[in-house]
């Protein structure tokens, strides 16, 4: 069981850096055949075979044994009441969202002392909802630590928008982040290649985040914006 956990994330560590079994074969001398063997059956990928592809993709054993580790988060998308409270509470929902991401920010301290009655008013709301299930020495605690809206919910329509405009028009650090804008002419078949290899992107977006410690200091909340379709320039004289 562990050999195949190993392999599994073996692979996805691989994918994640844009190695194949093809650009393996070539740099380890072997055919592509011999490496999908490798890859296959449980038992064929030796320890110095595995040191070499290691050194290959830059990676070390601690990298796999991180990949290895279940998911602790719960994904848990929020009701369509849930929402509809939420939208209908500007307050509310900064609060909320404020707690999921940044629950060690000194904002929450300033609003104790600011506003400490309309902060409990708006706690117990969340309490009431479901979405907080206690406030212990000054902590909030989470019904659940990872939520996502639905996708045609109160929440998507009143903010989708707005926080897609504000996140587009915002700085991008050089380094870390990355903006790609581009048009082209594609056919429907490229338009399904890469919306396949978006979907699979996406996935790994997932696995990353679901595998990052929570006691990291340098985790930061990031967004990630992966769409295309057929645009037509009309379309900005239209709405303008």
């Amino acid at each position: 069981m562990q050999d195949e956990l190993f392999i599994a994330a073996l692979k996805r560590a691989l994918r994640s850096k844009g190695l194949t079994y093809q650009h393996l074969s070539e740099k380890l001398g072997v055919s592509e055949s011999t490496i999908k063997r490798s890859f296959s059956r449980v038992g064929e990928l030796t320890l110095t075979r595995v040191a070499k592809i290691l050194a290959i993709a830059e990676l070390d054993f601690f990298d796999i044994a991180k990949l290895m580790k279940p998911s602790k988060k719960d994904h848990y998308t929020l009701s369509f009441d849930q929402e509809s409270i939420l939208s209908e509470d500007p307050f509310l929902f900064r609060l909320f969202h404020y707690l999921l991401f940044e629950p060690k920010g000194e904002w929450f301290k300033t609003l104790q002392k600011k506003d400490p009655i309309g902060l409990q008013k708006q706690l117990k709301i969340l309490r009431e909802i479901g979405l907080i299930e206690d406030v212990i020495d000054q902590k909030v605690i989470l019904t659940h630590t990872t939520v996502r809206w639905q996708e045609d919910g109160p929440l998507m329509t009143k903010y989708s928008g707005i926080i897609l405009r504000t996140f587009i028009q915002g700085s991008f650090d050089p380094v870390f982040d990355e903006k790609i804008f581009k048009t082209r002419t594609l056919s429907k078949e490229s338009r399904l290649l890469i919306k396949k290899k978006l979907n699979l992107l996406s996935h790994e977006i997932d696995d990353l985040a679901d595998l990052e410690s929570t006691d990291d200091a340098t985790l930061e909340r990031t967004f990630f914006v992966l769409s295309f379709r057929p645009f037509a320039y009309q379309e900005i004289q239209d709405k303008s």
